[in-house]
């Protein structure tokens, strides 16, 4: 489905509500989620981070498949099957869209979901046409986290610059098969402990270690996609309702790699 993204707006939005989404298929089809790096010390326990290259820079990411076109962390019945759901996808169907003059960002809502009506949920603008204090607090989440989104790009461009920034050929096992996964990067860990004590210093002063170490930490989550395909090839014959979904993850919330 093509989305509609159009800026949030007294005149076309009054009298008009949305409802809070209560499943992710509008995220089965993303193979990366940007991240922050105030997301790393969550993330790294159920995603694989990578960076990916957008616009001619790197950028932090989460990989959310081997295949293209298929998020392996969304069920079929769109669950979400990680410990973590990635900022990106919680504020939907809001997100921050350039102003067409690209002065500044302002709020949009993707009109193509099935979360908008006329009558049942919550209004997008009060009385006042000011916006609601529901949408008001997702546009704070949003803003917090574009402001975190700016501040990691500046520290992915660092880690760029120092050269720890190097290709990724990463294989995926996927029911007994090897899945190549391209444009992948990761960081250099031989060049990492190769660095002089200047760059060092610079890197872990520009907030550069969280990210470092996070990736690193992270790529043996690659695993968990041969898990998460059973996982998901299991729930395709179950019917809504009826699988619990509690009994996916272990005590600490972590996916469950043995047979549940």
């Amino acid at each position: 489905m093509t989305r509609k993204i159009v800026p949030l707006t007294p005149e076309r939005h009054a009298g008009k509500c949305w409802q809070r989404f209560k499943s992710y298929g509008f995220a089965a089809t993303a193979c990366f989620a940007p991240l922050t790096m105030a997301e790393i010390a969550k993330a790294i326990h159920s995603l694989p981070l990578c960076f990916i290259r957008a616009n001619d820079r790197f950028q932090l990411a989460a990989l959310l498949s081997p295949v293209a076109g298929d998020n392996y962390y969304v069920a079929p019945d769109g669950t979400w099957l990680g410990s973590y759901v990635p900022a990106c996808f919680r504020g939907y169907p809001f997100l921050l869209a350039p102003h067409k003059d690209r002065s500044k960002l302002i709020l949009c809502v993707d009109e193509s979901c099935e979360l908008i009506s006329d009558e049942a949920g919550e209004a997008f603008v009060g009385p006042d046409r000011q916006p609601s204090p529901a949408v008001v607090r997702v546009m704070e989440f949003l803003q917090k986290v574009e402001q975190n989104r700016v501040l990691t790009q500046q520290v992915v461009d660092a880690l760029a610059e120092a050269g720890l920034i190097v290709q990724w050929p990463l294989k995926v096992k996927i029911g007994g098969k090897e899945v190549e996964v391209p444009g992948m990067y990761r960081i250099d860990e031989a060049l990492l402990n190769r660095l002089d004590d200047a760059t060092f210093l610079r890197i872990r002063k520009v907030g550069g270690l969280p990210i470092v170490y996070g990736q690193l930490f992270s790529m043996g989550n690659v695993g968990m996609f041969e898990r998460l395909a059973q996982i998901r090839s299991q729930r395709k014959h179950v019917a809504p309702g009826e699988a619990d979904i509690e009994k996916l993850f272990d005590e600490n919330g972590m996916l469950r790699l043995d047979n549940c």
